[in-house]
């Protein structure tokens, strides 16, 4: 619970000692993960939960949004599966505005776990 309290100095204190670490976390989730739909729990009940806690007039007023949200989320989600499967977790750009070495990553074909493979060992 301390550490919650504080995540802020948590996160940084991990990141000075390790600058990898999301990355495995990251990886070895997607190693448990086989499917796209399970990248997050939840994703395909939650909308409906709460749909099922309306009454009837408002749950058919409401079923198009949330069939709708659905689809979206599948959609993000899956984009988002493939996207972390193939190494992409350079979202945040450096200091400078520029992006890491990534395009050099890719000509090279590294992709995923040799990813972060390759860095921890630099």
């Amino acid at each position: 619970m301390q550490e919650r309290a504080k995540l802020g100095e948590t996160l940084k204190r991990k990141e000075e000692a390790d600058r990898f670490w999301i990355k495995r976390l990251i990886a070895e989730h997607l190693k448990q993960t086989r499917f796209f739909w399970e990248l997050y729990p939840g994703l395909l009940t939650i909308r409906w939960k709460r749909l099922k806690n309306l009454n009837a007039w408002k749950r058919m007023i409401c079923f198009p949004a949330a069939a709708g949200s659905v689809f979206v989320a599948f959609v993000a989600s899956f984009m988002a599966w493939t996207a972390l499967k193939k190494g992409g977790t350079e979202y945040w750009p450096n200091k400078d505005g520029s992006f890491s070495n990534k395009t050099q990553e890719s000509a090279r074909g590294i992709t995923g776990s040799a990813v972060i493979a390759e860095r921890t060992a630099q």
